[in-house]
């Protein structure tokens, strides 16, 4: 298992949402909001993300994030890897991911 955060920014000048995304590394991503209640932090698996026209969206640790599930190799620091965002409106992005050693 690993986990991906990333900022998204909208310049379609629409609202768009983020539906899926996808990487050669894991057998699928699944986007997570992390949420305390009672003192109790758990994942809740989000759907899909809406982004209003010309906003930021940033996946950051203790909020939204990205987890990569059925990752079959280790993943190493320094290691890269591409990964595909799909949204409703707008074409597939694919951005270049690096690999952080944990701490970092």
């Amino acid at each position: 298992m690993g986990v991906t955060y990333l900022t998204i920014r909208n310049r379609t000048g629409k609202p768009d949402e983020l539906i899926a995304a996808t990487t050669p590394r894991a057998s699928s991503v699944e986007l997570h909001a992390s949420k305390v209640s009672n003192g109790v932090s758990s994942m809740q698996r989000q759907a899909s993300l809406s982004i209003d026209s010309d906003a930021v969206v940033r996946l950051e640790p203790g909020e939204l994030h990205f987890m990569l599930m059925g990752v079959a190799q280790p993943l190493v620091g320094g290691e890269r890897f591409p990964l595909t965002l799909r949204f409703a409106s707008s074409p597939p992005v694919t951005i270049d991911v690096q690999v952080r050693a944990n701490g970092q």
